[in-house]
């Protein structure tokens, strides 16, 4: 999720934690890649589940 806070509380607490990235243009396409990636695996793995019963 894209959320808008203000500096401080991104400087301060969220990045050092580990809870949030700044957001740039390289960031978010970053993670669009990794979302659709990771759809892709997950509809792989279930075609797979969906297949079993099939074998059986």
């Amino acid at each position: 999720d894209v959320v808008e806070v203000t500096d401080g509380f991104a400087r301060n607490f969220l990045i050092p934690q580990g809870k949030a990235i700044s957001f740039t243009m390289g960031n978010f396409k970053q993670i669009e890649y990794l979302k659709k990636r990771e759809a892709e695996q997950r509809e792989g793995e279930l075609k797979e589940v969906e297949s079993i019963p099939k074998h059986i």
